[in-house]
């Protein structure tokens, strides 16, 4: 499933959640019930102008974008910073604490771990 079906599957389940028929739906968004159907089938992109009407009906934005709601971003956030730091005191620890001390050890690992995540990264876009 590609972003923008996830997008539209979550426009739906906003309108799922409120309105009782998708002609409702459209009637509050103030746009032909056609139009919304294209945008819920992933077929017709939601604009600057429409996300701002679906914040003004109450749809969070980011959650429509993303799928989390800012409190679960900010909570991942945290949680990896603390995993962070838990790695950085670790390393630490075994007197590793500068860059050139890591990479003397770990370059070899490092460089094959980049490679793999800018694969993935070109292989998501493609």
């Amino acid at each position: 499933m590609d972003i923008n079906e996830e997008i539209a599957g979550r426009l739906e389940q906003f309108g799922k959640e409120r309105y009782k028929t998708q002609a409702e739906y459209a009637a509050a968004l103030e746009i032909r019930p056609q139009n919304l159907s294209e945008m819920i089938k992933g077929r017709r992109p939601i604009g600057p102008k429409m996300k701002r009407k679906l914040e003004a009906l109450g749809c969070n934005i980011t959650w429509l974008l993303i799928g989390k709601y800012p409190n679960e971003l900010q909570a991942e956030m945290k949680s990896r910073e603390r995993e962070e730091e838990k790695i950085l005191n670790n390393l630490r620890l075994l007197g590793l604490d500068t860059w050139e001390k890591v990479n003397d050890i770990l370059g070899p690992t490092i460089d094959v771990a980049e490679k793999m995540v800018k694969y993935k990264t070109k292989k998501g876009k493609g």
